[in-house]
């Protein structure tokens, strides 16, 4: 499923920044749409690697939400190939995962640790705007 928005009547204003959010699970990818939509975001969803890659040629989005329902380590592998392209896609990131909230800056290659455990939901937001200043 490669949905550019929840609402496909509206369409992303060019001044929008566009946030790609990755989620398996209906309810956090749900969650995290109107989180950033009602913060004026325009959203980006994928389910897996093979529509994040899409998306990112489509749509070039400002940052990625990845929530993961495994370790760390193996979220880092599904944004791999995003900073492994040549010449690489350094979009900032921040990974939700079972046991841990790390953080890809758009101009650093090693993930730094946000917080030990997944930070909850609706503090995403303030992180995306921090990591989206620069962007």
């Amino acid at each position: 499923m490669i949905n550019t928005h929840s609402n496909p009547n509206s369409q992303p204003q060019p001044h929008q920044k566009r946030i790609l959010v990755i989620a398996e699970d209906h309810h956090s990818r749900t969650r995290m749409v109107q989180i950033f939509e009602d913060g004026g975001y325009a959203v980006l969803v994928a389910q897996d690697s093979v529509e994040v890659l899409t998306l990112v040629d489509l749509h070039q989005p400002h940052a990625v939400v990845l929530i993961a329902t495994f370790p760390a380590t193996m979220g880092l592998d599904v944004l791999e190939p995003l900073r492994s392209r040549r010449p690489p896609m350094m979009i900032p990131a921040i990974l939700l995962s079972t046991d841990a909230t790390l953080v890809l800056d758009s101009d650093c290659h090693k993930p730094r640790v946000l917080s030990d455990q997944p930070i909850a939901l609706d503090d995403v937001l303030a992180h995306v705007e921090e990591l989206t200043l620069a962007a």
